[in-house]
C-alpha cells in the first residue's frame, strides 16, 4: 500500500534556488513575473533564515494577487510553528528608474502593506550603500527587511532587519551560494 502525502507547496530555499539556477533553467528567455517573484522569495528566504539561524525553514512562493502577500515563510520556533506572510518590494536599478527612492517605496508600503504578522522585504537592486532609513511610525507590520547583494560577484547577501518598535535594526552578511549548491550562471538577454 502506498501512502500519499499532501504537497503543501512549501520548499526549502535551497531547493527552490537549485531549480531556478540549475543548468537549462529558464535559459535563453526572460523570467515571467511569477518566476522572478519566486526567485526573490527564495533568495531572500535563504538569506533571512541563515541570518537568523531559523530551523526547518521553508518558503511557499506565489500566493498571488488574491492575498496581501507574495510568499509565506514557515519555521519551527521551539514547539510552535511560525508562519509569516511576506510582501516583496524592489528598489529598481537606476537604469530602470533613477527617480525611485527607498524612502518612496517605504512610504507606499506603509500605506498598502498592513498586518501585525506581515514581513515587508525590499530588494535593493542598486549598487549603492544605505546607511540608514526612516520607517514611518504608522507602519503596522511585524518587520521590515532591506536586502540585496553585498558583493558585485554575488558571493554574499546582506539583510538589514528592522523589527518595528525596536530602536535599532540588525544587519547580517550571508555567504552565497548555500553549501553544496552548484550555481550555474545565467546570461540575461539584453
Amino acid at each position: 500500500m502506498t501512502v500519499q502525502t499532501r504537497d503543501d507547496g512549501f520548499r526549502s530555499p535551497a531547493e527552490l534556488l537549485r531549480r531556478l539556477f540549475s543548468a537549462g533553467a529558464i535559459s535563453g528567455r526572460s523570467m515571467t513575473n511569477a518566476e522572478e517573484e519566486e526567485r526573490q522569495a527564495a533568495l531572500f528566504g535563504y538569506a533571512y533564515a541563515t541570518a537568523k539561524g531559523l530551523v526547518s525553514f521553508a518558503v511557499k512562493p506565489g500566493e498571488g494577487p488574491q492575498r496581501d502577500y507574495d510568499a509565506l515563510f514557515r519555521w519551527r520556533q521551539g514547539v510552535r510553528i511560525e508562519k509569516v506572510p511576506v510582501q516583496l518590494k524592489r528598489l529598481p536599478p537606476e537604469r530602470i528608474n533613477a527617480d525611485e527612492t527607498l524612502e518612496n517605496i517605504i512610504a507606499k508600503a506603509a500605506v498598502k502593506c498592513t498586518g501585525n504578522d506581515l514581513l515587508v522585504a525590499i530588494h535593493l537592486d542598486r549598487r549603492a550603500h544605505f546607511t540608514s532609513t526612516t520607517i514611518p511610525k504608522s507602519f503596522r507590520i511585524r518587520e521590515l527587511c532591506l536586502w540585496g547583494w553585498a558583493k558585485p560577484d554575488q558571493a554574499q547577501l546582506m539583510v538589514n532587519s528592522y523589527v518595528l518598535g525596536d530602536s535599532e535594526g540588525q544587519q547580517w552578511l550571508v555567504d552565497f551560494p548555500p553549501p553544496g549548491f552548484r550555481r550555474v550562471r545565467r546570461i540575461h538577454p539584453s
